[in-house]
């Protein structure tokens, strides 16, 4: 359990810094089983540069040690409106809170190797706002 949880942060820590090659190679090196993806609801994506809060209709999932290690203690689980992306999942439902209208969109799913993105109706990228906002310099 701690190596499958170190190997989790050094590839998400390569991920982040962009380091491609690392991340392929940790994936090499410890192949592990696609996971179920869950956006908790409330949580906030960019549309036009702008926050957008993102709610689903799944029941989210139970928390657990992994999780709550590498992203602190939640309890989600108690909670119906998840975005839940599971491995076989090519298209997800979410529904949009902009300027006071909640908006229900189908997302795709794509994936690449260990990679999970999702794309809004038209091909727009699901980008957190926190990016956004750190690359904007806010």
């Amino acid at each position: 359990m701690e190596r499958t949880i170190y190997v989790a942060i050094v590839a998400l820590a390569a991920m982040l810094v962009g380091c491609d090659r690392a991340a392929e190679k940790m994936a090499e090196l410890y192949p592990t089983e696609p996971i179920t993806l869950a956006i908790p609801p409330g949580y906030e994506i960019a549309i036009d540069g702008k926050p957008a809060k993102v709610f689903g209709r799944s029941q989210c999932p139970k928390e657990d040690a992994t999780m709550r290690f590498l992203f602190g203690p939640s309890s989600l689980d108690r909670f119906s409106d998840c975005v839940v992306i599971t491995p076989t999942d090519k298209e997800v439902q979410a529904r949009v809170a902009v300027g006071g209208r909640l908006t229900d969109e189908t997302w795709a799913v794509e994936r690449e190797k260990n990679r999970v993105s999702l794309s809004r109706p038209g091909g727009l990228p699901v980008v957190s706002y926190d990016a956004v906002r750190f690359n904007l310099g806010k």
